[in-house]
């Protein structure tokens, strides 16, 4: 009786092709030469393993030694234990943009009595999307564990209200309405900073802590500058310095 010998694995072939050719199973197989239930059985035995890979960004040498001394300004030496620690970073505000908008289908969990949710909206191809800016630092606690400030400054949407141009079935016109801003510039943006965020900042900044606040933002396009004077003069304003950082 003749046992059939099994294929070995090309491993090396394989780390060669195209990544193009080796999404699927039947790709590889067919890429290699082999049938797709060969390279299952590679799987099963581990020769073979699933990889999600992810696109970074190409960077030049300035931008690796821009983010080189990023990393480097959030280092500090302590000289009683003398070594290289990161800095608490109670003083930094995180701020960034989130978009939110209804899913036109999601899994949820569902009682086996109760009736079936109803979900509806006028056209599956128009879901309002609003984007919404959160700022959140580094929460404060005492020495017992007692909560001093949990670090959530706010989350406000980027939404404007106007008067109803015409009568409906759901309202008179002239009624207010809350619309979301389709755009977001950079006028956007620091008018949010300026009447929204740095208000918000005075108003739950622990008076122990220092005044001295860092807000990073990543790299967008409407984002503004650390050196715009309208920002400058509210964020220098109430004994505060707050900065922007990319």
């Amino acid at each position: 009786m003749k046992f059939l010998q099994r294929i070995p694995c090309p491993i090396e072939a394989i780390i060669t092709l195209d990544l193009s050719k080796r999404t699927t199973l039947k790709r590889l197989g067919k890429a290699i030469g082999d049938a797709p239930s060969t390279c299952h059985r590679w799987v099963k035995e581990g020769l073979i393993k699933s990889h999600t890979n992810s696109i970074h960004p190409a960077l030049s040498q300035e931008h690796k030694i821009i983010r080189l001394h990023f990393v480097i300004g959030k280092l500090v030496f302590d000289r009683i234990l003398r070594c290289v620690m990161f800095k608490d970073m109670s003083h930094i505000i995180h701020i960034d943009e989130k978009w939110f908008y209804d899913q036109s289908k999601m899994s949820i969990l569902h009682g086996s009595n109760g009736p079936l949710p109803y979900r509806s909206c006028k056209s599956k191809r128009y879901i309002t999307k609003i984007m919404f800016l959160a700022t959140v630092s580094r929460p404060t606690y005492k020495e017992n564990g007692e909560v001093l400030f949990d670090g959530k400054l706010g989350i406000w949407p980027f939404t404007y209200q106007e008067p109803a141009k015409r009568k409906s079935k759901n309202r008179d016109a002239g009624t207010i309405v809350t619309k979301p801003i389709e755009s977001i510039t950079k006028k956007v943006t620091k008018e949010a900073l300026i009447n929204l965020v740095i208000p918000a900042i005075k108003q739950k900044w622990l008076a122990s802590s220092s005044n001295d606040i860092s807000i990073q933002q990543d790299n967008a396009k409407p984002h503004i500058s650390g050196k715009d004077k309208e920002f400058k003069e509210a964020a220098t304003s109430d004994g505060f310095n707050i900065i922007l950082e990319q």
